[in-house]
């Protein structure tokens, strides 16, 4: 009777032993590279989203390339029906984007179908930037809860050597960016629209289809420059923080270990 209870004793045990801490370390070695690939994801893509989200944008545009005069649409009417249209429409589900305003002194719809079809597709690539996001944090928070697991003592510092290598990477990458639009954004524009859309809705003529009129191509040439300073700022920001925390842990281990 006493050797039947012992024995039953021992199964549940055996049932909730933990994870070989080897195994562990591994996987919080594997998850720590996909933090760092996850850095310059998050910084791009959250910077992005709130470009893409923010009227200053477009009243900047609009502005700078004369719209108002180009397409025949009130400042006032760009700025307070057009502009806040595009904010309200990439952040809502709201389907189709209608914008109807006075063009020329005649109220009317300002898009085409095949405009409307297009932004149906951009509000996808958005949506793909915001799902980038939240699974770059994800990875962040699993890092965090691994290493409390298998490295407790050392998370800290395996946080800060991340992120240090991650914010590199993106000022690297956006160097790179850059480099290349300004040898040939027009050529890197139109490379972005091969890979991202499947169909050529994208192909307007700013004669008929006041979408390419609204946004010239100067516009997304700025708007990436405006983009590529943030996440720069940003990165630059992460990897003075991270490299003065290092020092700063490498200092008090040395003042722990004066006799």
């Amino acid at each position: 009777m006493v050797e039947e209870t012992t024995t039953a004793e021992k199964a549940p045990r055996a049932a909730t032993r933990p994870w070989p801490r080897g195994l562990l370390r591994g996987l919080f070695w594997l998850w720590g590279l996909a933090l760092v690939l996850s850095i310059p994801i998050f910084l791009i893509t959250a910077s992005l989203r709130g470009l893409v989200a923010a009227p200053a944008l477009y009243e900047y545009g609009f502005s700078k390339y004369a719209i108002a005069e180009a397409v025949g649409i009130s400042e006032r009417d760009l700025e307070g029906v057009v502009g806040p249209a595009f904010v309200r429409y990439f952040r809502s589900p709201e389907e189709p984007l209608q914008i109807r305003v006075a063009v020329r002194g005649q109220e009317r719809d300002l898009f085409t179908e095949r405009e409307v079809a297009h932004m149906r597709d951009v509000k996808g690539l958005v949506r793909l930037d915001y799902r980038l996001m939240w699974g770059s944090l994800a990875v962040a928070v699993g890092f965090v809860v691994l290493g409390a697991l298998a490295a407790r003592r050392q998370l800290a510092a395996a946080l800060a050597r991340k992120a240090l290598t991650g914010a590199v990477l993106t000022i690297a990458l956006l160097a790179a960016v850059g480099i290349g639009s300004l040898v040939g954004f027009e050529a890197l524009f139109l490379q972005f629209h091969l890979i991202s859309f499947s169909n050529d809705f994208w192909q307007l003529d700013p004669a008929q289809h006041y979408l390419i009129a609204l946004f010239p191509e100067g516009f997304f040439r700025d708007a990436t420059l405006l983009l590529s300073t943030a996440v720069l700022l940003e990165a630059g920001v992460l990897a003075t923080a991270a490299a003065l925390f290092l020092r700063w842990r490498r200092g008090a281990a040395k003042r722990t270990n004066v006799p």
